[in-house]
């Protein structure tokens, strides 16, 4: 009896040792939490304010294309596209004009210049509802992005007071 008691002592004793090991060479935990959005206060309430209203509202496309702004705000760009796809079918000039600037400063000139393309055509469609500005603003922001970003600079915040192609 003294053999199989001596077995199961050290049974006993090896899997202690592993667990031990096993605690000790597990790596520790590393995650590192940090905001998803940064920054100022007002900025932060302002995106909550609008976030909210869209859920209050989900089919205004006023209050999706103002959140989308508030995102580009807060250089979230993929963000503004999320919160924008689901409205790109109703043909609102304003939800090409702000998906045309957030795929520029994403350095995707391809999908900003469709986009650019199909707020231009959204514009056409809608008469007097678009104004001429409003074309010229589409095709503005998305050049500004586009150059900035693959010039490697930071992105110009302009006033939207264009008036002219030439401006």
């Amino acid at each position: 009896m003294r053999a199989s008691e001596a077995r199961v002592t050290r049974l006993i004793d090896l899997f202690a040792i592993l667990i031990v090991a096993l605690l000790v060479l597990l790596p520790q935990p590393s995650v590192v939490v940090q905001p998803a959005i940064s920054g100022d206060k007002t900025d932060l309430d302002r995106l909550a304010v609008l976030e909210d209203a869209l859920y209050r509202s989900p089919a205004d496309v006023g209050a999706a294309v103002e959140l989308a702004r508030a995102y580009l705000r807060v250089e979230q760009p993929g963000w503004a596209v999320a919160t924008l796809e689901p409205f790109l079918q109703r043909g609102d000039y304003q939800v090409h004009q702000v998906m045309a600037y957030a795929y520029a400063t994403m350095l995707r000139p391809e999908l900003a210049l469709k986009q650019a393309e199909a707020g231009l055509s959204a514009c056409e469609k809608s008469g007097p509802r678009c104004p001429d500005v409003a074309q010229i603003r589409i095709a503005s922001d998305a050049a500004k992005g586009c150059a900035a970003r693959l010039a490697g600079q930071e992105i110009p915040k302009f006033e939207d007071n264009e008036a002219t192609l030439a401006d």
